[in-house]
């Protein structure tokens, strides 16, 4: 291939010509010629090749142009061929070669001459030029990491400017860069300051400190190793990283966080936003804050495209929200305290007792019932969904940086323009915050909170009151199964009792026509008031007044369609009625005749209760001694309760069911006998679905409840499921209730069925481990020993208990171990465990109690009269030795086979009391 440049012009096809050979193509296998005559006579009549050193300056002729490189032929060095590139590095766009021709002579410089390889030439460089790199190359070697000390002003360069810094260079080995948060004192928002730096700017700049270039960490000035180093610089006059100067690794993140509290305001700049909702905001060089997206602004209209209102590199100005964990949580719409207005986010609906909302990136709280509306409806959570946004207002915070926060959606406390025009009328619900507001005689509306069979209905008429409403109060007429007629979070009117110390509320309809006839009174002078001042008001109103926005109408609709509330429970039940036992005309007419019985026997009651008062105050009884009987008789009567609970009889369809859980949703005995209906089918799915909504029905409070449910789960899946999803199911309740009385239940069903193998897993990997401190996991692992028959290992268990557990509960321990020797071991060894706890502690009534009955139930009758003879020769307070000589009279009694005995013992007795009494 000869290319055009290197060709005789006045060739034609089939001429032979002589050519040079100066270069080959090893990949497509072509020959380069040069055929130029003149050059081929040069070749031919050339001398013989000199040596080339390498940096050697020599004169060539270009012999050919290739694509990327050049042909040069050296006649001083006998006509040695050299390759020059056409482009010296990527960013040559142009080349130093762009105007260069086949003929043309050039200097060049020798890069590489070795034997057998090309011999490589770059372009010469002009005096210029070569002094130029000389005087950089000095200067460049002026300055190393050694030479530079923290603190220094230096000059820099700038290489680059990025959205959150400045690359800058200091020298050829002193490579750095300056952060944007160091660039300025005074930065201003909304606004980059890196907008005023171009490429090749010469700045003056501080060093303070040094960074990794990979991991970019404070490294010590002590760092010998500066191979990844980069200097970190700074232009503000009063730089934020201050003590590097010591020498030592810093955690930057913590002491700048350290210096920061709740509330106050700092600037920052936008480093990155996220799809999880959070604006990553840097305010030093190694510390970032998180923005959560909802405290970015109180508009609605912001939040909806929250994410394109951000830029990198802009600056903002924040609050700091809080400091915990070493984390740093930023605001834009201030600090949350009380009165704080702000856009929050439904995260579930809690049934009786409101809306659950996430208010940051680490706050929660609670809007109560009470605090949804202004009027009360019966089901105001029917309408939240979880995502919705709701603008609401912080009304308690319990702890500092709103860890627990109480919030209001009331229209009163939200909106300014609510509040301008309806402000004046009267709120349906009015706001209670404390029992100060509370006001005796009046009528309020609430939500049921709570239930209890012994103390009544506690009801919430404010965000943190509620009152009680005794069984009695409840109402006029006696109330056979009321429990099923106050689910959680029902709507109710009350009639306010006692305001202080606690608030004490009544259903009755006596009680709350007394409070209607009240507030007729109250709202009778409330309306001459309103009418005078609106008669003054006319007078200055423009006449635009008439106008209302949308805002103005849903509040007049609210105040016009007030929920239908009901009064307390009363004797006359409809249709409505949820109860499940009252069925028919005859069940409700015995239960008329009931609680007129019921009526008539409560008032002869209250009448012999006045005589006995009366008569108990002429004989000067105190006032102790009738509340005591009351609350006897107040026991009697939930006794009473339960007992005729019991005895009614157990649903046997899926509709009773279902009535039945209706009526007692927190009851776990309601739902074990569901499941056990559903196994009595032969259902284990539906039983195990019923246990699982058991779990999520019954109140998050009543703890025991659930973990009862929780046994009869661990019962079915043992019984009817894999050992894997016992375990699986039983670290699911461990997550939700008390880890160690989760396990201690799966411990019993093993036991129970038998399964040691598996028990003894459970013993030694989870409760003997992480619960080892505990006194039950210790008494109920040696129980489970002893009823397996391992004896030894039951017996080897009590050292370690007593060497794990604290001294104070050493003697319960060993009673136990001795209790179990008595019924499964030997006998012997658990009398000298007693013997041995008696020495320590001769005077300890319930030892001796424990021991005693143990002997007497062994059946060794000499052994126990022994035992109780030196009880009753001991000397201790005389209330404790009656004790002693009562068992012993008892004991001679039911065993004594001789009457002299029994003598003998009561002798001693009177002997003992006369003794007593002549010592007093």
């Amino acid at each position: 291939f000869v290319p055009k440049d290197c060709a005789e012009e006045e060739v034609s096809c089939g001429d032979s010509v002589p050519g040079v050979v100066v270069d080959y193509e090893a990949v497509q296998g072509l020959y380069i010629l040069n055929t130029k005559q003149e050059f081929v006579r040069e070749v031919e009549g050339g001398k013989r090749k000199r040596r080339l050193e390498e940096g050697e300056e020599v004169e060539g002729r270009v012999v050919a142009l290739l694509e990327t490189y050049l042909v040069v032929v050296l006649p001083d060095k006998g006509y040695r061929f050299g390759f020059a590139p056409r482009r010296m590095n990527i960013n040559d766009t142009a080349g130093y070669c762009k105007d260069v021709a086949v003929g043309d002579t050039r200097k060049f410089t020798v890069y590489r001459a070795r034997k057998g390889k090309r011999v490589l030439l770059t372009p010469a460089a002009d005096a210029e030029e070569k002094e130029t790199r000389k005087r950089k190359r000095s200067s460049d070697q002026d300055i190393k990491f050694d030479d530079i000390k923290l603190g220094q002003v230096y000059p820099v360069t700038v290489k680059s400017v990025k959205a959150l810094q400045l690359n800058v260079q200091l020298s050829r080995k002193v490579q750095g860069r300056v952060h944007i948060t160091e660039i300025t004192d005074s930065p201003v928002p909304g606004a980059t300051p890196l907008a005023a730096f171009k490429h090749g700017q010469s700045l003056s700049a501080t060093l303070v400190g040094f960074r990794h270039s990979k991991t970019h960490r404070y490294l010590p000035i002590t760092r010998t190793d500066y191979t990844r180093s980069l200097g970190e610089f700074s232009l503000r006059s009063k730089p934020s990283v201050q003590n590097i100067a010591e020498g030592q690794k810093v955690d930057e993140s913590r002491d700048f966080i350290s210096t920061l509290n709740p509330g106050d305001t700092i600037n920052g700049f936008v480093r990155s936003v996220d799809s999880n909702g959070f604006v990553w905001i840097s305010v030093s060089p190694g510390v970032e804050g998180r923005l959560w997206y909802l405290l970015t602004s109180s508009e609605k209209q912001e939040l909806d495209d929250w994410e394109g209102r951000f830029t990198v590199g802009h600056c903002l100005s924040a609050t700091v929200l809080s400091t915990r964990d070493n984390r740093l949580d930023l605001s834009l719409v201030g600090a949350l305290e009380v009165g704080r207005k702000l856009w929050v986010k439904v995260s579930g609906v809690l049934p009786g007792i409101g809306v659950k909302v996430q208010v940051s990136a680490r706050d929660w709280g609670v809007v109560p019932m009470t605090e949804i509306s202004d009027t009360y409806t019966k089901d105001p959570l029917a309408h939240f969904s979880e995502g919705a946004l709701v603008q609401a207002v912080v009304v308690e915070m319990q702890e500092q940086g709103g860890k627990r926060l109480t919030l209001s959606l009331r229209r009163s406390r939200t909106s300014q323009r609510w509040k301008k025009n309806v402000g004046s009328k009267k709120v349906v619900n009015p706001v209670i915050n404390n029992s100060e507001d509370v006001v005796v005689g009046s009528v309020y509306s609430g939500y049921v909170k709570s239930t209890s069979p012994t103390a009544g209905v506690y009801v919430a008429i404010g965000h943190s009151v509620t009152g009680r409403v005794l069984l009695k109060n409840m109402s006029d007429n006696f109330l056979k199964n009321w429990e099923p007629m106050f689910p959680l979070g029902k709507l109710v009117r009350v009639y306010v009792l006692q305001s202080t110390p606690k608030v004490e509320l009544s259903m009755k309809s006596s009680d709350l026509k007394k409070g209607a006839k009240k507030e007729e009174e109250t709202r009778d002078e409330e309306d001459v008031q309103t009418c005078l001042d609106d008669m003054l008001m006319e007078q200055f109103q423009d006449s635009d007044s008439d106008v209302m926005d949308a805002d103005d109408v849903i509040a007049e609709e609210e105040e016009e369609t007030v929920g239908e509330v009901e009064d307390g429970p009363r004797i006359v039940f409809s249709s409505e009625t949820k109860t499940g036992d009252i069925a028919s005309n005859a069940v409700i007419r015995d239960s008329m005749l009931d609680a007129e019985t019921q009526e008539e026997e409560s008032e002869e009651e209250e009448e012999e209760e006045a005589d006995k008062t009366e008569s108990e105050q002429i004989k000067g009884k105190s006032f102790e001694k009738r509340e005591k009987r009351r609350k006897k008789e107040a026991e009697e009567a939930a006794i009473r309760q339960i007992e005729t609970r019991k005895t009614t009889a157990l649903p046997e369809t899926r509709d009773e069911f279902e009535r039945e859980v209706a009526g007692s949703p927190d009851s776990s005995s309601t739902w074990v006998c569901y499941m056990a209906y559903w196994l009595g089918l032969s259902n284990v799915d539906k039983a195990r679905a019923t246990a699982r909504r058991a779990l999520d029905t019954i109140n998050y409070r009543l703890e025991t409840e659930k973990l009862n449910v929780w046994s009869a789960l661990f019962n079915l899946e043992n019984s009817f499921g894999t050992h894997d999803r016992l375990l699986k199911c039983c670290q699911e309740a461990a997550a939700v209730n008390d880890g160690k009385a989760v396990f201690l239940r799966l411990a019993a069903v093993l036991e129970k069925s038998g399964k040691y193998q598996e028990l003894e897993e459970v013993y030694k990997s989870v409760l003997l481990k992480k619960y080892k401190q505990s006194r039950k996991v210790w008494t109920s692992y040696g129980t489970s020993l002893a009823v397996q028959g391992s004896l030894d290992q039951m017996r080897d268990t009590l050292p370690r208990a007593l060497k794990t557990l604290g001294k104070h509960k050493h003697i319960r321990v060993i009673c136990h171990f001795a209790q179990l020797e008595y019924k499964f071991g030997d006998r012997n060894k658990g009398s000298t465990m007693f013997e041995n706890i008696l020495n320590s502690y001769p005077r300890r009534l319930d030892l001796w109690s424990l021991y005693i009955d143990k002997t007497v139930a062994a059946g060794d009758v000499e052994e126990s009269r022994l035992l109780l003879d030196r009880a009753v020769s001991l000397k201790l307070p005389a209330k404790k030795m009656r004790f002693f000589f009562k068992r012993y009279v008892d004991f001679e009694t039911a065993h004594g086979a001789d009457e002299s005995h029994l003598q003998s013992v009561r002798k001693r007795a009177r002997e003992y009391l006369e003794a007593a009494q002549d010592a007093d």
